[in-house]
């Protein structure tokens, strides 16, 4: 099966405005570096690990160092210790992440929202949500995850939480980094970072080679399946002298992204699964995705007066794929479809947002209040079959519109300057999709939910923790037919009624080294994540939704394992250092039930552990070496979209870091 899809998100208008709380003072070095950091939180929704503790509501940052310690090339291991996410692995690669957010779909990152340096990232997050493209992690200086009630800033879906994924920023002095890496499987992986800036002018290029043979093994007649893909990132700016009495940027970024991989949505059956869980069948040698994606953002920062500046965003996000793929597969003499011919749709999204926030602090209290307002036009112009040269001979229009408030608060409160205790409340919203026809149109409702948490945070030198429960109270719950959830891939939406989602979330981390009686120059950072997570469908229904089925009440959402716990530890200095992290994921079902998980329907629980290390040679030179799945585990990574898919196995790979200057 061949199919083609364009989608374009053109022109969207970003305005955001900000009240500093600080003075300015224009007149010493201070007031440079404070105009630098105004414009840098523009591209992130949580700033420093400090702001990250004043949050009302639950916020994680993957730092630079956490990145670069274990060199991720995949945003799901990436993410391993942030609790509340949930990861369903597909290639084993991370080409198409599926990332949930206190219990949402996992299925193409569709039930969050993602961004990249505070913007829109996917080519149509409002008629079309699934991530056939997601941002590669070497153009990356951190990740933010925020749930609870930050995330009605960060529309169009706030009920379960927002991804912005921070690219790396243009260098205040000249700079080359140069990284190469290779490992099994014929994996290589070369890179480069430079740039510089001037008095009012700065140059960044991120540019990243990377490809590997593949880990699974055709029947038969072999070949590769694996992938190549390059990824190039550039951003240029202007700007007014420092001491401008109104300072103002102007930075263009450009992105370019090419894909060949040779993906499949044909898995295994069970019984080969077990005998050999890399194998591919020799049915799916020609599937092959060839994804090209295109970005442009223009960004102005003007500070208007010392208290207030504004930053206007205007963006443009395409994406071009196609996917040569087996249409069909029987499995125990019975026809299963794993795609059919596209119609060739067209759908599209108009949408109006605005949001106001405030945050106000009396005494040891803060609130922070926030209100938004979405208006969305959804549309599709369908063409017909047998019209492929879209002259409108068989066109029929289908369309949706909806207004919606979306209100949330947030408040924390100060028992001590290292204790806090927070909260929240906010409404949970998501748009119902495109319409395939006037009745699904009328019948399909938005996803609401009002969505609450609880919880205290601690920080005091050298320890720092955090316990948060939630709960995630659906009005209605959305699902969405597609190919990679196993679905026939028709792109209609069904309502799944009342659910709720409940959990608890916490963390801690220690540097142990003082308590270990190590020298002043070693740390020994201690990790620990864990997340408990429930649902429960409150009504009953027939569902031809292949996730749901026959749904009764009482019955649990698929793909959400109860438990989740992340450990790590590491030992390091300035010129070394040495960490390993492991992750537990419990049982998960691949379709809504409840009791004991029937075989055929069981995603398996697992650990896995990734190791990896770095030496400083010189002062511009450093060797690192990495083990992904250390113990070579052998596991199911899901059931969807046709058949067993196995996990990655161990993986090593080595590598080196050269800052030419």
């Amino acid at each position: 099966m061949y199919c083609h899809k364009k989608i374009i998100v053109g022109l969207a208008f970003l305005i955001t405005t900000t009240t500093a709380a600080t003075q300015v003072h224009a007149e010493d070095k201070k007031d440079v570096q404070d105009k630098r950091v105004k414009v840098m939180e523009r591209v992130t929704v949580i700033g420093t690990q400090d702001r990250r503790e004043e949050i009302a509501g639950s916020a994680s940052i993957v730092s630079k160092k956490t990145l670069d310690r274990y060199q991720h090339t995949d945003v799901h291991r990436a993410l391993q210790e942030v609790p509340g996410v949930i990861v369903q692995e597909e290639d084993g690669h991370g080409l198409r992440p599926n990332i949930a957010i206190r219990g949402g779909r996992s299925n193409r990152s569709a039930d969050i929202t993602l961004m990249e340096d505070n913007i829109l990232t996917g080519p149509a997050p409002y008629a079309a949500p699934e991530a056939y493209y997601f941002p590669q992690m070497d153009r990356m200086e951190s990740l933010e995850v925020i749930k609870g009630t930050g995330s009605v800033k960060y529309g169009p879906r706030t009920t379960n939480g927002v991804l912005n994924m921070v690219t790396k920023p243009i260098a205040s002095k000249k700079q080359a980094d140069l990284v190469a890496e290779t490992g099994s499987y014929g994996t290589h992986r070369a890179g480069i970072t430079t740039g510089t800036s001037f008095e009012n002018v700065g140059l960044m290029l991120n540019a990243v080679h990377k490809e590997t043979d593949g880990f699974k093994n055709l029947d038969f007649v072999g070949g590769d399946t694996g992938y190549n893909v390059q990824d190039v990132l550039g951003k240029f700016r202007l700007s007014t002298d420092k001491s401008a009495e109104r300072y103002q940027e102007l930075e263009i970024k450009l992105g370019g992204y090419d894909e060949i991989s040779n993906e499949t949505y044909l898995g295994l059956t069970a019984n080969d699964f077990r005998a050999n869980p890399n194998r591919r069948y020799g049915a799916s040698q020609l599937d092959q995705m060839d994804n090209v994606a295109w970005q442009t953002a223009a960004t102005h920062f003007i500070e208007l007066t010392p208290h207030t500046n504004l930053t206007s965003t205007l963006y443009h996000n395409e994406v071009d794929r196609s996917w040569y793929r087996l249409n069909a597969v029987r499995i125990g003499g019975t026809r299963r479809d794993i795609g059919a011919i596209f119609n060739d749709p067209t759908a599209n999204a108009a949408y109006i947002t605005a949001f106001i926030q405030n945050e106000m602090s009396w005494d040891r209290w803060t609130f922070t209040p926030g209100l938004r307002f979405e208006r969305i036009t959804l549309g599709r112009d369908d063409y017909g079959a047998l019209d492929p040269g879209r002259t409108g001979s068989a066109l029929t229009n289908f369309e949706n519109t909806l207004n919606v408030f979306i209100p949330g608060a947030g408040v924390t409160y100060a028992v001590t300057p290292e204790w806090k205790l927070l909260g929240g409340v906010h409404k949970g919203f998501a748009p119902p999709g495109v319409p395939n026809n006037t009745a699904e149109a009328a019948f399909t409702e938005e996803e609401e939910s009002i969505n609450y948490e609880l919880g205290t945070r601690y920080k005091s030198g050298n320890v720092s923790g955090e316990l948060i429960g939630f709960l995630n109270d659906y009005k209605n719950l959305l699902g969405r037919d597609t190919f990679s959830s196993g679905g026939g891939g028709s792109g209609d939406t069904f309502n799944g009624g009342e659910v709720q989602v409940r959990g608890l979330e916490a963390s801690l981390g220690y540097d142990a080294a003082q308590a270990a009686g190590l020298n002043k120059g070693y740390r020994l950072p201690l990790v620990g994540t864990y997340t408990h997570t429930r649902s429960e469908f409150k009504n009953s229904f027939s569902s031809s939704f292949s996730e749901w089925g026959n749904v009764q009440s009482g019955f649990e959402l698929p793909y959400m394992p109860h438990h989740q716990l992340y450990l790590s530890a590491g030992l390091e200095t300035d010129d070394w250092g040495i960490s390993l992290g492991g992750k537990y994921v419990s049982d998960m079902r691949s379709v809504a039930g409840k009791g004991a998980i029937p075989e055929n329907r069981l995603v398996e629980d697992h650990w896995v552990f990734n190791v990896a290390g770095e030496y400083k040679i010189t002062d511009q030179v450093s060797g690192f070496a990495t083990i992904d799945n250390l113990f070579d585990e052998t596991y199911t990574a899901a059931l969807r979209p046709a058949g067993y898919r196995p996990s990655m196995p161990m993986t090593a790979m080595a590598g080196i870091k050269i800052a030419l200057w």
